[in-house]
């Protein structure tokens, strides 16, 4: 080989190698960050579980607690637990002098894992005090109702009126 000749083959194994070279460090770096993200994202999931842990007492006591206080449905109140929803939706509503209108009694649903939920669909026309009085009531503790839809608005035919169409759902638990 003449003088030239290794000159450019040195030249061209010089740039070879730092190809090599750059590609390895480049998937070596990239490698590293993806490991990192996964490190942070398993240390954040291990503290989670860690503290899940930590908590046991606390919450297998809100377990046995949801366990006694959920209403069960039997075979023959599954039938008539639409009924009885809007039944205690009337005499909750009532005591903040307010009507439910246009009732509209759902079915039962068992499609979820840890509840059973019967949802009823209606209106109330009353006033502020009285329809935050209503809703607060079919919110309150120990009632399991939830709900799964609201919409209030001004009423357009008297302006110190407002007009809801809520879809409240009573949770059951499971069979």
């Amino acid at each position: 080989m003449t003088a030239r000749e290794k000159n450019l083959s040195i030249v061209v194994g010089a740039v070879v190698l730092f190809l090599v070279n750059y590609l390895l460090i480049e998937f070596f770096f990239t490698n590293e960050k993806k490991l990192r993200g996964n490190f942070i994202r398993k240390s954040a999931e291990l503290g989670s579980y860690q503290l899940i842990l930590k908590e046991k007492e606390l919450w297998e006591k809100r377990n046995a607690q949801l366990d006694a206080l959920q209403p069960k449905l039997t075979r023959e109140s599954e039938v008539t637990a639409a009924g009885a929803l809007f039944d205690q939706i009337k005499e909750i509503a009532q005591k903040s002098n307010v009507v439910p209108e246009e009732p509209l009694l759902g079915v039962l649903d068992k499609s979820q894992p840890y509840y059973m939920a019967v949802s009823d669909t209606f209106a109330i026309k009353s006033s502020w005090q009285s329809l935050c009085s209503a809703l607060r009531g079919m919110q309150g503790p120990g009632q399991f109702m939830v709900f799964e839809s609201a919409v209030i608005q001004v009423d357009t035919a008297d302006k110190t009126l407002h007009r809801g169409e809520f879809k409240l759902a009573k949770w059951y638990a499971p069979n």
